[in-house]
């Protein structure tokens, strides 16, 4: 199933909080800000570009119907090239990178480049009358009350579960506690505070100029995170979908905020410059979307199946997950080892649509930058996604075999959103830089799709 896709830029907006400082500006904007930095990062031609690809799941502006075609003019792509925006819900910027991958391989995309990306202003959602309740004429009197679309969009209709109700389920069939899952928001927040006091986040984000009252400002971090949060505050904090021994809270659910990532991506030679990654591969599963939190873990064995590897053999692995209570024990009862103690922090939560390029942008930027880690130790990082919870990364020590030079991976790759997994370099002392290759996975999950993704650094 290999293929010979390669990732050259990567590079993402900082997130805004819900209604925070990118609330006035819509998906294309946020979406055209990280097109036109990944493609000045990799130093590619806009008008050598042949395709605009991206993932927008709720469609919150008026020119949102539009948004891959205007994304791709407004980056300097040609009126020749195509575009094409896609609703996988959670998996969408995944999917724009898999769309585009079938496009160069198809003959459709004739110019060897793409544009794909991911972009979501949460902010934005409307709240509507919908036509057929006022369109076509109303009575006196008649309740003309508005839908709130952000809310609507959360909840899985035709299974009438809201996504948060899925973590409270897993939670209880899998033992997790809400003191669990406080505990892992709290680590979370002190984790992005310690990442984003190194810079570590530096070489993926591009700075937005945003009006100010004194003129024309400069953000550059992500907003969402709450660093100063403590154990207490996170415990007096009423349960939502569940009111007696619920575990979601607003301090420990899936953030809520908005931002784009983006990847310029194409085949051998074609950007003229050094490829971050290749693509190996890529499968979907589908589960209940009642307990869609579990999924990644079918997804996981299918693309280790159709790639013939084995979990063992991933340097990193990430998963995608939502929903306080199915962070801490679930993705992993299935198919991955519980890590037992904290290292390093990962990257914040995203919006739905661009999930996938930013975990993307973190792990291609960061290449060759990687801690100080100690020969032959397996690194693990475990995501949760919690309001203003960022991943949390976490370590054990465990020797395994000498890797083959092919396989070894240079520098820290990270990623963001969901289960980090990372062999470290067999070779140097603690204190020395391990340089290593090896292959890169992710996975991510939607109300009832998967989609894994194999990656090794070139």
């Amino acid at each position: 199933m290999a293929t010979n896709l390669l990732i050259y830029g990567a590079k993402r907006t900082p997130f805004g909080a819900f209604g925070g400082k990118l609330k006035n500006l819509t998906a294309t904007d946020l979406g055209a800000a990280a097109g036109s930095a990944a493609l000045q990062s990799c130093g590619v031609d806009p008008t050598r570009v042949g395709s605009s690809v991206w993932g927008n799941v709720a469609q919150t502006s008026a020119d949102a119907a539009y948004l891959a075609r205007h994304v791709g003019l407004r980056c300097g792509l040609p009126h020749s090239s195509i575009a094409l925006t896609v609703n996988r819900l959670c998996g969408s910027g995944f999917q724009a990178l898999i769309t585009a991958a079938h496009e160069l391989g198809a003959g459709d995309n004739a110019s060897g480049l793409a544009l794909v990306g991911g972009a979501e202003s949460m902010s934005q959602a409307p709240l509507s009358a919908y036509g057929h309740t006022v369109r076509f004429g109303t009575k006196l009197g008649a309740d003309l009350a508005l839908q709130d679309t952000l809310w609507a969009a959360l909840t899985d209709a035709h299974c009438k579960t809201a996504m948060g109700t899925t973590a409270e389920t897993l939670g209880a069939q899998y033992g997790v506690t809400r003191a669990a899952c406080d505990a892992f928001a709290l680590a979370s927040q002190q984790r992005w505070a310690a990442a984003a006091r190194s810079g570590a986040f530096a070489a993926s984000v591009t700075p937005l100029q945003l009006p100010g009252r004194k003129g024309s400002e400069a953000f550059s971090a992500d907003e969402h995170p709450r660093p100063d949060s403590t154990a207490e505050q996170l415990a007096k904090l009423a349960p939502v979908f569940k009111k007696e021994d619920g575990l979601v809270t607003a301090g420990n659910a899936s953030g809520i905020c908005d931002g784009a990532a983006a990847l310029v991506v194409g085949a051998p030679g074609a950007a003229g410059a050094k490829p971050l990654a290749r693509v190996l591969g890529w499968a979907t599963a589908g589960v209940d979307p009642r307990v869609m939190g579990i999924g990644p873990a079918p997804a996981i064995r299918a693309v280790l199946g159709k790639l013939g590897l084995k979990l063992e053999q991933m340097d990193l692995v990430e998963v995608r997950a939502g929903g306080g209570g199915g962070g801490p024990r679930p993705p992993r009862a299935r198919c991955l080892q519980p890590p037992p103690r904290t290292q390093h922090p990962s990257l914040p939560p995203s919006p739905p649509a661009c999930a996938g390029e930013r975990g993307l942008c973190g792990a291609g930027a960061s290449s060759g930058k990687g801690p100080w880690r100690a020969p032959g130790a397996v690194e693990y990082a475990r995501r949760r996604d919690c309001t203003g919870a960022p991943p949390g990364r976490q370590r054990r020590a465990h020797p395994g075999p000498p890797r083959p030079r092919a396989q070894r991976r240079r520098g820290q790759v990270r990623a963001g959103r969901g289960v980090h997994w990372w062999r470290a370099g067999h070779r140097g002392g603690a204190g020395a830089r391990v340089k290593k290759r090896g292959a890169l996975f992710y996975a991510t999950l939607s109300f009832k799709k998967l989609f894994s993704f194999l990656f090794t650094s070139t």
